[in-house]
């Protein structure tokens, strides 16, 4: 006869001996999944394999070495070198600084100066001449190439044959009198664009010839400011001899 719990007893001993068993049978599995893998390589190759294995760690701290340094050019406040990046001097605090001031400023760059827009659209001569309308360097030379206004060159004939804008017709300003019985007959159109110009921003006698146009019902008269010393320097077509 068995004593009481004796069966039950040894279920318990025997199952908590399985137990350990399985314990330590599964430390002992991945040793030997090692060792498996290992005798699978063949003994020539394993030189290979643990050069390859090298190389691919190398490359992979190669990559986070790269990785890092780049991370702390963008962002100075992540990773610390050996000697902390200043602060103010990362890509966001730049971007801040452009934003704040306006102006484009990088290391080793110098910003552009701002140049003035020049625009075709004609705009009122300052101080004496503000019933005159001025012309650009560009507003002319888009007239010119469209072919739909006349050139007048206001200087004198010696230096009109010296060089002028071609097409342009000499009338003299001084001499306005004299030239004009040759010139208005060309001018049969008071509607029609007119464009006076002479030796630049120095010279008064396109100024003068605008006016005296004006006063003769000339509607569409303005006034080449720049001239031709601007004319002339752009490297833009010119003539010479007495012909326009």
């Amino acid at each position: 006869m068995e004593p009481h719990g004796g069966p039950d007893r040894r279920g318990l001993t025997e199952s908590r001996d399985r137990r350990d068993k399985a314990k330590t049978d599964g430390v002992t599995m991945a040793p030997r999944r090692s060792q498996d893998i290992l005798k699978k390589v063949p003994p020539g190759s394993r030189p290979l394999f643990w050069k390859k294995s090298f190389r691919q760690a190398w490359d992979l701290l190669l990559f986070s070495a790269a990785l890092a340094v780049l991370f702390n050019l963008l962002f100075p406040y992540g990773i610390e070198l050996k000697t902390p990046a200043p602060k103010g001097h990362g890509l966001m605090d730049s971007l801040k600084t452009r934003r704040a001031s306006g102006a484009v400023s990088y290391a080793g760059f110098k910003p552009f100066p701002d140049r003035p827009r020049v625009s075709a659209t004609p705009t009122p001569l300052p101080g004496e001449a503000e019933d005159v309308v001025r012309l650009s360097l560009s507003g002319a030379k888009n007239r010119f190439d469209r072919n739909s206004s006349i050139f007048l060159d206001a200087r004198p004939p010696e230096e009109y044959k010296e060089g002028h804008i071609p097409g342009a017709l000499n009338f003299y300003a001084d001499d306005f009198d004299q030239a004009a019985p040759q010139v208005l007959p060309l001018l049969p159109d008071k509607n029609k664009e007119i464009i006076a110009y002479c030796h630049g921003s120095g010279c008064e006698l396109s100024i003068l010839l605008a006016r005296r146009l004006a006063n003769l019902g000339y509607v569409h008269v303005k006034v080449f400011f720049g001239g031709w010393p601007q004319w002339k320097a752009a490297g833009y077509p010119i003539r010479s001899g007495e012909e326009p």
